[in-house]
């Protein structure tokens, strides 16, 4: 596959590309995009901050958790957002001032999303890049994967016990997964988001975190 640099900073694959050209055609005519692979398109009010394929190396290595990332904006806030799993077909939706809801491109029914009492298991983003954090979670216990998709990770944050992503916070990353989870208690600075069911998780997490730092 052909490879080359795209606005947000890492390698574009053709997949990418081809991906990011049928959204341009299907929303160019009702809003500009902001996407990963070619910046900004188009003009107007209205904005969908795009990344067409999260988790592009996980699809080229054929590891089932990969899919899209879209917030719309209307002079620059965000009034709605939608992270698709294109593995499963599954999906998250926020309007401004809605519930989260939670539907699968293979049927109509959509459901609210509630936090899993039973979760065990954490996501960190970008784990392999702070050994020393990695370490400090392991010795509290708190269990993690690092599938390597953002945006799904964080639209994933009512399913799992939190969600821990540190490095450079990019729109195309981050704007529609924040914005879908937005009544979860939260951390968030210039480089760090913390996402938990409760605030003594975030406040133990960013405890973990930060020090030493």
């Amino acid at each position: 596959m052909a490879l080359h640099r795209g606005v947000g900073g890492d390698m574009s694959l053709a997949i990418d590309e081809a991906v990011e050209v049928l959204f341009v055609e299907a929303y160019l005519p009702f809003a500009s995009l902001y996407s990963e692979e070619c910046g900004v398109v188009g003009e107007g009010a209205y904005r969908v901050v795009l990344d067409p394929i999260d988790g592009s190396d996980n699809l080229t290595a054929s590891f089932p958790y990969y899919g899209v990332s879209m917030a719309l904006q209307y002079d620059q806030e965000t009034i709605a957002a939608m992270v698709v799993n294109y593995v499963d077909g599954s999906y998250f939706l926020r309007q401004k001032g809605g519930v989260l809801l939670r539907g699968n491109l293979h049927h109509d029914r959509l459901e609210g999303v509630f936090p899993n009492p039973w979760a065990k298991v954490g996501l960190f983003e970008k784990a392999s890049l702070h050994t020393d954090v990695i370490g400090k979670l392991i010795k509290s216990a708190l269990k993690f994967r690092s599938p390597g998709a953002v945006a799904l990770s964080l639209a994933y944050a009512y399913d799992v016990r939190y969600v821990l992503f540190i490095g450079q916070k990019r729109p195309f990353d981050v704007d529609a997964g924040l914005f879908l989870v937005d009544a979860l208690p939260r951390y968030e600075d210039e480089n760090t988001i913390i996402v938990a069911q409760t605030q003594e998780c975030v406040d133990r997490i960013k405890s973990i975190v930060f020090e030493d730092r």
